[in-house]
């Protein structure tokens, strides 16, 4: 079989990623295979048409597409979510239609099913046959039992190619929307003093609705003054994933271009962060990418904690779940308060000033209350896996992280290990003991309910003396 492979790792040949690959093809020979460095030469392909060209007919003589990619900030990393965007506006869609294509990433399984959820949209989109993904831990190929497993994952995927084997469409079309957002003079202001809030934008002209969106929410809450477009701020390119930054928060991009100090003048020191853009495909932009990307330099600590968070989006969001679910696990893992995500799809400007007016008296209320909603499975599950990687098997890589959360320990939830209490365990075995007898267990069965409530019910006596 002709198989194309989409390198989607920056770091080129040099990639874990791509080393999978090429493991499973030579354990299953007699394919020819033609790899393509897509991320790492991402801006040969924007300036040359015909290196661009290349890939495209090297795809349409495919029998089938392995797209092969780590996971950067819970999505494909911004030089793949460019060469995406490439694909329409270069008008190459049909090229791709009725290909079969899977989808192979590596991560510490951080969120990695939303970016290849993303994947399998887009190859939706492109009505390409999407035979599934497969979510690879970064050192499953030194296990035997995985090495198997990630064969039998492409021999299945070259048995679907064999028998056009046909697959359903999981993700629909997301319709596009041609309204335009005609603001009106907001009556009432929201100012929050003492406050630093940061909007901002990516925006190509300030003639669409993302950036009207943005200069109202600016307007509401008194700080015009605020809003910063990532395309009036010099950077110099995406995240290469190097690691410089693990050890010391250091990027390779350090004093070359002036993200580092944008992003720490206006989220790091942020109080309130608002993020507005248009979708674009079924994410934002790859500039919005490359935002995320580039503030890995600040590795896995968390500069969401205790901000009050919202979105501002142009496009049809209740089609793209998917979207929804990246921007809500920022917030989410790190700590902080998502206040919502509006967008433009009511299709109404009266709606939706008062969609953007209710948003800023939210943004208020949560400020002065100093709310910050509790984690979701998400954050949770999130921070967990992040814990476990930087507390031992990546300690020695992300130093910084590690004395990070040394440092915060159990109170800010980084630490939360299970309880290895002596005391705990032994009181846990005396009662697991008593259950094995017959009377014991009955009444444990009868009082279960009650006895849950036990500690409940003393806080909530508590509560009512005070108020009396």
């Amino acid at each position: 079989m002709n198989i194309v492979v989409f390198n989607g790792s920056p770091k080129g040949d040099l990639s874990v990623t791509i080393t999978y690959i090429k493991y499973v093809f030579e354990v299953l020979e007699g394919h020819d295979v033609i790899y393509f460095p897509i991320s790492e030469r991402i801006h040969k392909y924007e300036r040359e048409i015909d290196s661009f060209q290349e890939i495209m007919d090297a795809v349409g003589k495919a029998d089938g597409i392995i797209i092969a990619t780590p996971v950067y900030h819970v999505m494909v990393p911004s030089q793949l979510k460019r060469f995406i965007e490439l694909i329409y506006e270069r008008k190459a869609e049909d090229i791709f239609r009725q290909k079969y294509v899977c989808s192979i990433t590596t991560s510490v399984h951080y969120f990695d099913n939303v970016a290849n959820n993303y994947l399998q949209g887009i190859c939706n989109d492109l009505d390409m046959h999407f035979t599934g993904y497969y979510c690879a831990g970064m050192k499953d190929l030194g296990k035997e039992r995985e090495r198997q497993r990630l064969t039998q994952f492409c021999q299945s995927f070259f048995f679907a190619i064999q028998n056009k084997i046909v697959f359903p469409t999981r993700y629909p079309r997301i319709p596009e929307n041609h309204f335009t957002y005609c603001p009106s003079l907001p009556e009432k202001h929201y100012a929050i003093k003492g406050k630093k809030i940061a909007i901002v934008v990516d925006c190509e002209t300030k003639d669409c609705n993302a950036y009207r969106m943005a200069q109202q929410i600016a307007s509401l809450l008194d700080c015009s003054e605020n809003i910063v477009n990532l395309r009036d701020v010099n950077i110099k390119g995406g995240c290469t994933g190097c690691l410089q930054c693990a050890l010391d928060n250091d990027c390779m991009y350090q004093n070359a271009d002036d993200f580092i100090e944008f992003y720490n003048k206006n989220i790091v020191a942020a109080d309130i962060v608002i993020m507005a853009g248009t979708m674009k495909d079924r994410y934002l932009s790859s500039l919005w990418k490359m935002f995320f990307d580039r503030s890995f330099f600040k590795t896995h600590i968390p500069v969401f904690r205790d901000k009050q968070v919202a979105f501002l989006l142009s496009g049809n969001l209740s089609y793209n779940e998917g979207l929804r679910d990246m921007l809500s696990s920022y917030p989410d893992v790190e700590q902080g308060n998502l206040v919502d995500i509006v967008s433009d799809e009511c299709s109404d400007s009266q709606k939706l000033d008062r969609l953007l007016e209710s948003l800023a008296m939210r943004i208020s209320h949560c400020t002065q209350a100093g709310y910050i909603a509790p984690s979701t499975f998400a954050g949770v599950g999130g921070r967990k896996i992040l814990r476990d990687e930087i507390w031992v098997e990546l300690s020695y890589i992300f130093q910084k992280d590690h004395s990070y959360y040394k440092k915060q320990g159990l109170k800010n939830g980084f630490i939360d290990f299970p309880k290895n209490s002596i005391v705990s365990k032994i009181y846990t075995k005396f009662i697991m003991l008593l259950t094995l007898f017959p009377p014991i267990r009955r009444m444990l069965r009868k009082e279960i309910k009650s006895r849950m409530l036990e500690s409940y019910t003393k806080i909530l006596e508590k509560a009512k003396q005070k108020r009396l």
